[in-house]
């Protein structure tokens, strides 16, 4: 058994003893154990149809962020949104996340419409007034401006078949291995486990890689526990307010 595989075990078998559902009329409801910024525990819906499941978030991710001030009102930041819900194979339908699976796959869809969920709550900048900036544009700018060579919205199956999403792929050179990179707006002790739990599924199958995190620091510590374990499984961790001590690592 690989060093990251009891991680992994433990993760799902985490999520199907905090998984719960109830009949909603003719949705199913399930409360999940990943929590959204209010800190309550995030729900999807599932029912049958004509060809499988479909499953959605109810409209709440968009519906919340609204609340706080967002509009997709500009082309970057729609073109955004969609490429976060197209990593996932999560669609855009009538103000709601969707995702259609088969009897055969739906809890790995399951796992995509949650990704997309957390995915899009955390894609925000969000001050006490407005949505002040996009954090993953910023990222990507200051990317381009140290002419750091990177793919954009990547997508890798891991051991376990579900999908990963990653904002980056910086490609390998002969000083330095690919660097696969998650980007964190609210570096919470979930949403780090949650991009761990990705690096040790995917990273096994790209051994010519590394994982790499770069977090929004400048409201938020990240969590010192999750910091521990991300070096503990040699994932790198770069905090926004010294990324300019990074470029080198980033650039090579």
């Amino acid at each position: 058994m690989g060093r990251g595989e009891p991680i992994i075990e433990a993760y799902l078998a985490w999520l199907r003893e905090r998984i719960s559902a109830e009949q909603v009329g003719e949705f199913v409801e399930i409360t999940t154990p990943f929590l959204d910024r209010h800190n309550d525990r995030i729900q999807v819906y599932a029912k049958r149809d004509n060809s499988g499941y479909l499953l959605t978030d109810g409209g709440y991710t968009l519906s919340d962020l609204r609340s706080s001030g967002l509009d997709l009102n500009t082309p970057r930041k729609k073109e955004i949104f969609d490429v976060t819900l197209r990593g996932f194979g999560v669609s855009f339908e009538d103000g709601q996340l969707v995702v259609r699976a088969s009897e055969r796959d739906v809890g790995r869809k399951k796992h995509n419409l949650l990704q997309a969920v957390m995915a899009v709550g955390d894609m925000f900048m969000v001050s006490r007034e407005q949505i002040i900036a996009l954090f993953f544009e910023e990222v990507f700018q200051f990317l381009t401006a140290r002419g750091v060579r990177y793919t954009p919205h990547v997508r890798f199956t891991g051991k376990s078949t579900y999908d990963h999403s990653f904002q980056a792929v910086i490609p390998g050179s002969a000083e330095a291995k690919e660097r696969i990179v998650r980007m964190i707006n609210k570096p919470r002790r979930q949403q780090v486990e949650v991009a761990l739990f990705a690096f040790l599924d995917v990273l096994p199958l790209r051994p010519a890689s590394e994982g790499s995190i770069i977090f929004n620091d400048t409201e938020m510590e990240i969590d010192r526990r999750a910091l521990d374990a991300c070096k503990r499984y040699e994932v790198v961790t770069i905090p926004w307010t010294e990324r300019e001590q990074w470029v080198e690592y980033l650039a090579a």
